[in-house]
């Protein structure tokens, strides 16, 4: 996932109490966008799936995993079936437990840290 996007104000605006003029450039850091508890909830910081369940879904601003616009990744559909075909399979086969915290790592995209995972067949 890459961290973030810019975007170009088309008119003179204000954006979290911030003065955006006409022409200017901001930053959108999808690290904070990921994590406002206005979309989240309180617990917008915690690794949480099961907020996806009874029928959860965001506004389509407050979770962009594969970038927006012109650049986004051209895999995203492809990915999204993967990862569900392969979570299906380890949660059908496997029992997990995490070790340790999970932490971010950032360079050209972001990526986790630090976090163990132990399968074990049922």
């Amino acid at each position: 996932m890459a961290p973030g996007f810019f975007r170009e104000a088309r008119q003179d605006t204000t954006l979290g109490g911030y003065p955006i003029a006409a022409g200017e450039w901001v930053f959108v850091l999808l690290l904070a966008v990921h994590r406002d508890p206005a979309v989240w909830g309180n617990d917008a910081d915690e690794f949480h799936p099961d907020r996806w369940l009874g029928g959860f879904r965001p506004k389509p601003w407050a979770y962009r995993p594969f970038g927006t616009g012109p650049r986004a990744c051209i895999g995203q559909a492809f990915a999204l079936h993967e990862a569900k075909l392969l979570i299906a399979s380890l949660v059908r086969d496997y029992d997990l437990t995490a070790h340790g915290e999970l932490d971010v790592e950032e360079n050209l995209t972001l990526r986790p840290a630090n976090l163990k995972i132990s399968f074990d067949p049922i």
